[in-house]
C-alpha cells in the first residue's frame, strides 16, 4: 500500500501544491496510474498470503455482469473495510475522478454547442 506522505508526494508532483496544474487528462492518467499501482500491490500482497489472489475490487471475465449500482456499492462497501489511510486514498482519488470528469462534461457541452447547427 502506498503510504499517504508518498501518496501526497505524487499528487503534489503531478499537480502542484495547490493543483494548479491538474486538468481532466492528467487528472485522469493519474487516478488510472495511481488504482493500477495499488491493484497491483493488493494483488501482491494477497498472493503472498495465500495461494489465492483476491484484491479488494476486482472483477473477471467468468463474473456475471453488474450493474453500475451494484459496482459503486461494491466499491464503498470495500473502503468501509479498508484500513485509514487507504480508505482515505481511494475516496480521494474517487472524489477527483469525479470533480474533473465533471468539468469534462461541462467543457464538452459548451464546445458541443459552439459546433451545433
Amino acid at each position: 500500500m502506498i503510504d499517504l506522505a508518498e501518496f501526497k508526494r505524487r499528487a503534489i508532483k503531478a499537480f502542484g501544491a495547490n493543483l494548479e496544474h491538474a486538468t481532466p487528462a492528467n487528472v485522469r492518467e493519474f487516478v488510472d496510474q495511481m488504482q493500477q499501482e495499488m491493484w497491483r500491490e493488493d494483488r501482491r500482497n494477497n498472493i503472498s498470503k495465500s495461494a489465492y489472489p483476491t484484491p479488494i475490487f476486482e472483477f473477471s471475465s467468468e463474473d456475471q455482469p453488474i450493474t453500475y449500482e451494484a459496482a459503486i456499492r461494491q466499491f464503498f462497501s470495500a473502503v468501509l473495510g479498508a484500513p485509514d489511510s487507504q480508505a482515505l486514498l481511494l475516496l480521494w482519488l474517487y472524489a477527483l475522478d469525479l470533480a474533473y470528469s465533471g468539468i469534462e462534461q461541462l467543457e464538452g457541452d459548451s464546445l458541443g454547442s459552439l459546433f451545433s447547427e
